[in-house]
């Protein structure tokens, strides 16, 4: 009620003390997310936040939010992984448009990652205008370059070698991304693969 009614330092005591009687509360920690955030602190935010993720009790939309305060911190992994967090939790395209975001931030310049996650925000809301927009705008960076790459590889790549479609090998495999890949064994990898040539064949 206190952070309803702008009282904000009133607020934070309140929820101090409730921290000393009740630390574990996930209620306790999403007040003082809410609490944090609306005094502008995104740092507090992110940590009550995080303790949400230790307790497990962090919503999709809540790893979303820890998503945009790294990436507003410009400490872009750390905002791709809750993305992804969030996109596992739940099938929504607030993440998807982000992680877009993300990669076609000069600083990371992955565009090409960055329109396959707003095709993947298109394909759960096909109407999504900004999706569309975005998708469209990196489009128009990625064809030229797409056609001076042909127009160089002429002569070095045959027609009958070229592939209209690309198979991601993390899913071909059926590999996670927090998959630990040293212990992943190789020998079912191979069955993976091979099962697969099989089916595209």
């Amino acid at each position: 009620m206190l952070v309803k009614h702008d009282r904000l330092d009133e607020a934070l005591k309140a929820l101090d003390q409730a921290k000393r009687i009740e630390p574990g509360s996930e209620w306790l920690w999403r007040y003082l997310a809410q609490l944090h955030k609306a005094r502008k602190q995104p740092i507090l935010e992110a940590e009550a936040l995080e303790e949400l993720v230790e307790l497990e009790r962090a919503s999709a939309a809540d790893l979303n939010r820890l998503g945009i305060i790294h990436h507003d911190n410009k400490n872009y992994s750390k905002a791709l992984e809750f993305y992804r967090a969030s996109a596992v939790m739940e099938d929504w395209t607030a993440p998807h448009f982000n992680m877009g975001l993300v990669c076609n931030d000069p600083e990371v310049s992955q565009d090409a990652d960055a329109a396959d996650a707003y095709r993947r925000a298109l394909l759960i809301d096909a109407t999504y205008q900004k999706a569309n927009a975005e998708l469209e705008t990196t489009k128009a960076k990625l064809i030229p370059l797409a056609v001076q790459a042909r127009s160089q590889a002429e002569g070095l790549v045959r027609k009958e070698d070229r592939y209209q479609h690309y198979l991601n090998p993390f899913d071909v495999l059926q590999l996670e991304p927090e998959d630990d890949y040293d212990s992943v064994d190789p020998k079912a990898s191979n069955v993976r693969r091979r099962n697969c040539y099989k089916s595209l064949n």
